[in-house]
């Protein structure tokens, strides 16, 4: 692999892996390890110590999110399935049954909201953090 490949393989992993479905990060995993060899003691291989993307507004800590859910939840968005998932509000001591839709993915400052159609009205804005998923079509 060339400097520039492992260059533009190291912004990749360091600016757009909360973009990736977790299959592609396993996937490109070895790759992502290679360019730390290549780069080493290389002008590019610095170019990440002299240069600095600053997102606007504050940084927002991402919510935890549990490698199953995340799967699923990609899995969906990719394979146009629908999640079945059992989901309990903050606060809350019950939890109810929902058919989400994932539609789309936007990233920004790290963060990975999922849009999603909902099957019931009450449904608002459902936390990938809390919710048991089940994928079915």
């Amino acid at each position: 692999m060339s400097e520039a490949a492992a260059f533009m393989l190291r912004l990749a992993e360091e600016y757009h892996a909360p973009a990736f479905p977790p299959e592609s990060l396993r996937v490109l995993g070895p790759y992502f390890k290679n360019t730390e060899d290549i780069l080493r003691g290389t002008d590019l291989g610095v170019w990440s110590e002299r240069v600095a993307l600053i997102d606007r507004g504050p940084i927002l800590e991402p919510p935890s999110i549990s490698d199953d859910i995340r799967e699923a939840v990609c899995g969906a968005l990719i394979s146009r399935k629908r999640l079945y998932v059992v989901y309990r509000s903050r606060g809350e001591t019950s939890s109810r049954e929902m058919e989400l839709r994932p539609l789309g993915m936007a990233v920004r400052s790290g963060l990975t909201p999922t849009l999603m159609e909902c099957n019931t009205p009450e449904c608002r804005n459902v936390s990938k953090s809390t919710a048991r998923v089940n994928l079915q079509k």
